[in-house]
């Protein structure tokens, strides 16, 4: 078993899926030990990701994240190298956490539309009630020209 350690580097390689993209091919490929981490490098955006299995496993990893990006990714280059540290966590137990991390964005993403759409609704009611009076008017008007127009006509 070989430890890999494999740097992508990027624009915008965080937030764009790209972790659960890499924790997808691992798992297909049935590496057992897999992480991948959202650092910065340089100013730029860039994902740590550490593997550990045999070379066959790990070259087709390695093909394959040369090969797959998320559609919102912006990549810059992609570095490979030998990692010397049998740290890396069980693959399974990664994407639990990632998981995790990924649930509590969603929750807050929700509470913020939630947020943002009871706003909306606040404004739309406001809206709404001012076309009421504008309505309102407007056949009070309407009323005020059909007696005018009665009195011209019968005048």
């Amino acid at each position: 078993m070989m430890p890999v350690k494999i740097v992508i580097v990027g624009s915008r390689v965080h937030e764009v899926g790209y972790r659960l993209l890499l924790s997808s091919i691992a798992f297909r490929l049935g590496i057992q030990k897999f992480e991948a981490h959202n650092i910065h490098i340089e100013g730029k955006q860039a994902i740590l990701v550490l593997a550990e299995a045999p070379e066959e496993k790990l070259r087709k990893l390695i093909d394959s994240v040369k090969a797959m990006k998320p559609e919102s990714a912006e990549v810059d280059r992609m570095d490979v190298e030998s990692y010397p540290s049998d740290e890396i966590q069980e693959a399974r137990d990664y994407v639990m956490l990632l998981q995790l991390e990924q649930l509590a964005k969603g929750v807050s993403y929700i509470a913020r539309m939630i947020e943002t759409q009871e706003k909306t609704l606040k404004v739309l009611n406001g809206m709404l009630s001012m076309l009421r009076e504008i309505s309102g008017k407007q056949d009070r008007e309407l009323e005020m020209l059909k007696v005018i127009s009665g009195k011209q006509g019968g005048g």
